[in-house]
């Protein structure tokens, strides 16, 4: 019996669509990660600017704005940060506007960041060229630093949300690592992006002046269902609220401060334009006094001792622990115990001593500023090099030439503190980091604070790996000697100039605990 024609035409639409399905998923499975984010930013990525008010605790100290930009091809982020910082008896305006260039596949091609965080302006200028990096950075019209970095192209810190979205990643559970751009002056590293339990992020959507005396009104609130984004690179940890579209509805330091997503109008209604104020509204008596650990007269802690901090927010309430313990590895461990009437006390241990070895590194941060292959820095290197790596004793009578210079003007890297012979503690840092790698060692730069009574002390030093006994060892390279064990690190990028750090430190109190026979007879290493 021969077959109706209407059948063998519905025959061949069924094979034509079977086969145009799976040329489709072919085609999908066999797309790289650049190309699907080629393909899927141009379409699902649009120009926008989110508002956020910048806080410590229930104070404000400024506001935070996000925009996207379409370029044709190409993406541009700007990042906007004012906050008013105390100085000596009133407080004064800082601000910082940072331009993020993206390629279509969302990879960094330039940034530039203009910042009066000091009272005058900084530049810090990064360009991808030639397969690496050249960063500069200047003070007005002098510049202090130009480092080149061999390496492939970062994705901005900023971005990452958005990519994460792009391909599929903000399911709860899952978790990516991304060579991240992150710190001022930026770096590139490894960065861990992980994502957690979905929550509710609720926002002022809009304002409205009811009341002239009263100011700005929130007029309506919207809510947006977001993911928990753990985030663990350079710049330190920092904790993410991100929608199903990649923005960014919210972000916190764990020990600083919180973004809050809001309108505009309401970010900004504290504010006035203009310079220095000294308002009653001053944040002065809510932030953590800091000071540069270089020059001070605080004493040195042994290397060979344990320090305890117990960790709580400045009102003596609770941090919670899986916040606090974002910082804990490479000689930092939490530690619990009862506390009287408050339930747990939080706890970090540090220490310079090993309480076992640790996992071979498998990266270092990319820091163009650490200029390893600089000739100066190079030849430098090669004259100190002993039979074990770098001899300390060596670098420890060159670097007695080399005059520490804590205010924000001084060079922050490595070539200009040894052509120059003064430096930021920064500078020293990195040109200690440099000559270590130009000897063929791992090392990092690392910015942290101690707390001594009410203050907090902020410094830079490197953590020099030991393969044979598979540590980091933490090195204070103004005196060469293993870094004090009161030193907390926070990260390993950026500045450990007081206002540049303040940020990270904004909403913690930190309070020595008085050592017992457990702390006083282990450690660990840093």
């Amino acid at each position: 019996m021969p077959v109706p024609p209407r059948n063998i035409a519905a025959i061949g639409v069924l094979l034509a669509w079977g086969a145009s399905l799976a040329w489709l998923g072919l085609r999908s499975g066999s797309r790289t990660e650049s190309a699907l984010l080629r393909s899927e930013a141009s379409l699902r990525l649009s120009p926008g600017d989110v508002w956020f008010a910048v806080m410590a605790g229930d104070q404000q100290l400024g506001l935070a704005g996000v925009t996207l930009d379409t370029l044709g091809s190409a993406y541009r982020v700007r990042e906007t940060v004012t906050l008013e910082l105390p100085r000596d008896s009133a407080t004064y305006r800082a601000n910082r506007t940072t331009d993020y260039l993206m390629g279509p596949a969302l990879g960094v091609q330039s940034v530039e960041s203009r910042d009066g965080l000091h009272g005058f302006r900084r530049l810090a200028r990064l360009v991808s060229a030639d397969g690496g990096w050249t960063e500069v950075v200047r003070h007005e019209d002098r510049q202090v630093a130009d480092g080149r970095l061999d390496g492939g192209i970062p994705i901005a810190l900023l971005l990452a949300p958005y990519r994460l979205a792009l391909t599929g990643a903000l399911g709860t559970g899952e978790s990516r690592r991304l060579q991240t751009l992150d710190g001022w002056p930026a770096a590139a590293g490894e960065t861990s992006y992980t994502m957690g339990a979905d929550t509710v992020v609720a926002f002022a959507d809009s304002a409205i002046v009811r009341d002239p005396g009263i100011g700005w009104e929130v007029a309506h609130r919207d809510s947006v269902t977001a993911h928990t984004v753990v985030v663990e690179g350079p710049g330190g940890p920092r904790l993410m609220w991100v929608d199903r579209r990649g923005t960014l509805t919210g972000m916190a330091y764990p020990f600083g401060v919180r973004w809050v997503r809001t309108d505009f109008m309401l970010a900004n209604a504290p504010f006035t334009p203009g310079g220095a104020t000294d308002r009653s509204t001053s944040p002065r008596a809510t932030l953590p006094t800091i000071r540069p650990w270089a020059g001070s007269a605080v004493a040195r802690q042994p290397a060979d001792s344990v320090v305890s901090y117990a960790v709580t927010r400045p009102d003596g309430s609770a941090i919670p622990r899986r916040w606090i313990q974002l910082y804990v590895g490479s000689g930092v461990e939490y530690r619990a115990r009862a506390g009287s009437g408050r339930g747990v006390a939080h706890q970090l241990r540090v220490a310079t001593r090993a309480a076992g070895r640790q996992p071979i590194p498998m990266d270092t941060v990319a820091d163009p500023l650490i200029q390893a292959a600089d000739e100066m820095v190079r030849a430098l290197a090669d004259s100190m090099r002993g039979p074990e790596g770098l001899d300390l004793d060596l670098v420890r009578a060159r670097f007695a030439r080399i005059a520490v210079d804590t205010s924000a003007e001084a060079p922050v890297d490595a070539a200009g503190t040894l052509r120059g012979g003064r430096g930021h503690p920064d500078g020293v840092a990195r040109l200690l980091a440099a000559l270590l790698r130009a000897s063929g060692e791992q090392a990092r730069y690392v910015i942290g604070v101690a707390s001594v009574a009410d203050t907090l002390y902020a410094h830079a030093w490197v953590e020099r790996w030991e393969p044979r006994r598979r540590r980091w060892q933490a090195i204070d390279p103004l005196t060469m000697d293993p870094a004090s064990a009161a030193l907390l690190r926070l990260a390993a990028a950026g500045s450990s100039h007081p206002e540049d750090i303040l940020p990270m430190v904004a909403d913690v109190r930190l309070t020595r605990m008085v050592p017992d026979s457990a702390d006083a007879s282990k450690g660990t290493d840093r």
